[in-house]
């Protein structure tokens, strides 16, 4: 099983949750590959209230979590509709200036370096 992380970026700002006291992008685990878009989309629309398009895999990394090592699929993403709406969840917009000033998971860490 690999978690599958969603990039949304608006206006040079990217979505991002807090899970605890670490910022990350949303994500789910999702058992069927073949679904992977589908599922994603829908968890999305779920717990943040946004429709996303998947536009591209943005890449793939191997982090350690847990003392376990967890494939993270990153799949960019255009937001096409909706109000940011968070379920349970805090959730924002932030620059990568802003990013820098929190704790951030190694996942957000890996993406913010390649953009």
């Amino acid at each position: 099983m690999a978690l599958n992380a969603c990039l949304i970026i608006k206006d040079n700002k990217i979505l991002v949750i807090k899970d605890g006291n670490i910022w990350d992008l949303p994500s789910v685990e999702i058992e069927d590959h073949d679904k992977t878009e589908i599922f994603l989309k829908k968890h999305i629309k779920e717990f943040l209230g946004i429709n996303v398009d998947i536009v591209q895999i943005f890449n793939t990394y191997q982090i350690l979590n847990n003392d376990k090592n967890v494939n993270v699929n990153v799949y960019e993403a255009s937001l096409t509709n909706g109000k940011l709406t968070p379920k349970n969840v805090e959730a924002s917009f932030f620059s990568i200036d802003d990013l820098s000033k929190f704790e951030t998971s190694a996942t957000l860490k890996l993406v913010i370096g390649e953009l």
